[in-house]
C-alpha cells in the first residue's frame, strides 16, 4: 500500500491535538504533507515518494516568516534538536513503515521521544529556532561550496592529465594551478615540480 493512501489520516491523528494545543492550526493537507503553522513557527510532517515502498519518518520545522526564498535553508528535521549523540538524530533510518500501523507506531515514538521533549522548546524560543536553522544553513552552503570545488576540481585534474600525457607542461601547470594547494595530492606536487623544471 502506498503512503499516499493513508499519510495525512495518520499524520494527523497522531499529532493534531500536540500542535493544536500550542496554538498552531492546518495550511496544507495533501496526500503525503500535512503542514502546521503557530505563532513564528511551521511543522511539517511528510513522507518522501521516493523512499516507498519502506518510508522514513520525517517531521520539519522552521520559522515564520521565512528566512530564505530556498527551502532548504528555511528548516530543519526535527533530528537536530536532539542531542548529537543521541540514537535518535538516526530516526529517519532506524524507525521505517510501510503501512498505516506502523506508521501510527513509528509517528507516536517520533512525537513522544523526539518533538515534545525536544523540538517543541526550540520551535517556543524564536532565538533558538533561528540559530538552529542559521547554522543548518551555513553547513548546507559550505557543503554545496566543497561538492563544487570537488566538481571543478575533477575537471581540472582532467585535464591536467591530459596534458600531462601529450607532454604539455604548461598546460599541465595551468590546469592543476586551479586545484587549491590544500587540496592537490603530494604526487600532483612531485609532478608540478617536476613540470616548472621541464619549462626553466
Amino acid at each position: 500500500m502506498a503512503a499516499a493512501d493513508y499519510f495525512t489520516a495518520v499524520a494527523r491523528n497522531v499529532f493534531a491535538d500536540t500542535l493544536i494545543s500550542l496554538g498552531a492550526r492546518e495550511v496544507i493537507v495533501e496526500p503525503l504533507l500535512v503542514r502546521y503553522e503557530g505563532n513564528g513557527w511551521f511543522v511539517e510532517l511528510l513522507a518522501l515518494p521516493e523512499d516507498g515502498p519502506r518510508y522514513s519518518p520525517r517531521v520539519e520545522i522552521g520559522p515564520l516568516p521565512k528566512l530564505s526564498v530556498l527551502p532548504e535553508y528555511n528548516r530543519v528535521d526535527i533530528a537536530l534538536t536532539v542531542r548529537p549523540d543521541s540514537l535518535l538524530r538516526g530516526y529517519n533510518l532506524l524507525w521505517p513503515y510501510s503501512d498505516a500501523a506502523r506508521m501510527r507506531e513509528v509517528f507516536i515514538r517520533v512525537r513522544d521521544e523526539i518533538f515534545v521533549p525536544s523540538a517543541v522548546p526550540v520551535l517556543l524560543d524564536r532565538k533558538v529556532l533561528i540559530a538552529l536553522i542559521t547554522a543548518r544553513s551555513k553547513q548546507l552552503y559550505e557543503q554545496r561550496l566543497d561538492e563544487i570545488e570537488r566538481h571543478n576540481d575533477a575537471v581540472s585534474r582532467k585535464k591536467a592529465n591530459a596534458a600531462l600525457k601529450a607532454m604539455d607542461y604548461r598546460e599541465y601547470l595551468e590546469e592543476l594551478g586551479k586545484v587549491s594547494p590544500e587540496r592537490q595530492t603530494n604526487a600532483e606536487r612531485a609532478w608540478i615540480r617536476y613540470a616548472r623544471k621541464k619549462l626553466t
